[in-house]
């Protein structure tokens, strides 16, 4: 599906439209809003393109929180030898698109099913009609989501205090949104970044029932990016190498000047296996180069357990996250407590008992979650260099006026209306930011 935004602003032509339902666990709301969003029609738009997405209802109270986009999916024809077949993959692009929505608000977002499909003319005749509805109830039920966790009660001197654990409420801004798959749909290594996607998506699925496995495909998921490409090492770390030191040494016993020692050394290690930095190399690199700076986004949930569990040294923390990641596939050494807390209103008495007397644990699953969805969100943000490699891509997000398109949903599918005596166009003059309003995008034109 993300190769259809490619050529985006282009539409593309052909495809049915599927209606999907998601199942957000939290509260999103539109941050672009002037006021109160809560009271908005439109505080529930959260992108309206290249596919629209809002919240369902009225109530910010319901948990979980219940999307709804639009999604253009055109079929695909496979053929064998003897066979062919087309179908329309409208299941896997939801999938996709709950994925990507995971790792960028970072809460669970699971499809919850398809809800309706709009028909293509020829096919909307009597007794058919356009939308088609679709079977929801048994695929509503196997929806997924986040259990709510219970008040923290903090007693003390004077009366006790009450703390909340669960992920706070998060403002979503359309446009940002937008550009985020966007910029996915653009880069050069969008297999790789979606694929890492689904790892983190699982890995937040897990969070809660399976956090060992969380903490594994935690890891996995930026190892996935880190290594979509070949990467050398440089001369110089190649000739701290024992067989280099070793060769260098020999040609400078034969009585061999310097340059001619370094190029025997060099030579010595130059098959690709010993040139090309090892994973666990370039998964280091990659946390220590984009993940500056995660301190500064909010935690998921439960942000006291990052201040009980401390990482001095976030070096070595990335190290030891990696070295835990090595022992549980290759000897089956379990997560150590204090690297699982944070999952629940609590703290296990284990994972106290690891800080208590100083056990070294590879860091908070709650540190790693932000370090890691921090670092791909900045590496797809830093995106101009790798745009320098996919050739022939507009890099240009923005239209040609520098203005957005209208809310226009499409067919005969609008958004939803508003209640007073103003018109359309003077609320969304009221509710757009200031630098917007001069587009003036027409509800459903």
């Amino acid at each position: 599906m993300i190769e259809a935004w490619v050529e985006y602003p282009k539409p593309s032509t052909g495809g049915d439209i599927y209606e999907y339902r998601f199942a957000l666990s939290g509260c999103a709301y539109n941050a672009e809003l002037e006021g109160d969003p809560f009271k908005s029609s439109l505080g529930g738009l959260l992108l309206y393109e290249p596919f629209p997405l809002w919240k369902v209802g009225h109530s910010y109270d319901d948990y979980p929180q219940e999307l709804a986009a639009w999604i253009k999916v055109a079929s695909i024809t496979l053929q064998g030898k003897n066979i062919r077949s087309a179908a329309t993959p409208h299941e896997l692009a939801a999938d996709e698109v709950a994925a990507l929505l995971t790792l960028y608000l970072r809460r669970l977002v699971t499809v919850a099913g398809c809800v309706s499909v709009t028909l293509p003319e020829y096919y909307a005749k009597a007794p058919l009609r356009s939308l088609m509805p679709q079977p929801i109830i048994q695929k509503g039920r196997e929806a997924r989501f986040w259990p709510r966790l219970p008040l923290t009660v903090i007693y003390g001197a004077s009366a006790p205090t009450f703390r909340n654990p669960n992920a706070e409420i998060v403002g979503v801004s359309p446009d940002e949104l937008r550009d985020f798959i966007l910029r996915l749909a653009k880069h050069p290594h969008r297999e790789r970044i979606i694929n890492a996607a689904h790892l983190y998506h699982r890995a937040i699925e897990c969070l809660f029932t399976q956090t060992d496995v969380s903490y594994l495909l935690l890891v996995c998921a930026a190892d996935a990016i880190a290594s979509a490409e070949t990467q050398e090492r440089p001369d110089a770390q190649l000739l701290q190498f024992t067989a280099a030191k070793n060769v260098a040494k020999t040609a400078h016993e034969l009585g061999l000047n310097d340059d001619a020692a370094k190029t025997l050394a060099l030579a010595a290690v130059s098959d690709p296996h010993t040139r090309q930095k090892s994973k666990g190399q370039m998964f280091r690199e990659f946390l220590g180069t984009y993940g500056a700076g995660h301190a500064n986004s909010p935690a998921l949930f439960n942000p006291e357990i990052l201040g009980v569990f401390k990482v001095e040294n976030e070096k070595e923390a990335i190290e030891m996250a990696w070295d835990a990641r090595g022992g549980y596939v290759h000897a089956a050494n379990p997560f150590k407590d204090a690297s699982l807390a944070g999952t629940c209103a609590g703290i296990p008495h284990a994972a106290f008992f690891d800080i208590m007397i100083g056990n070294k644990t590879a860091p908070s699953i709650l540190w790693l979650e932000r370090l890691i969805a921090h670092s791909i969100q900045v590496y797809l943000k830093d995106a101009k260099a790798a745009w320098k490699q996919a050739k022939g891509h507009v890099t240009d997000l923005t239209r040609a006026d520098g203005h957005s398109r209208s809310l226009n949903f499409g067919g005969d599918r609008r958004g939803e209306g508003h209640r007073g005596g103003r018109s359309d166009d003077e609320r969304v003059g009221r509710l757009l930011p200031r630098e917007r309003r001069a587009a003036r995008p027409q509800l459903g034109a």
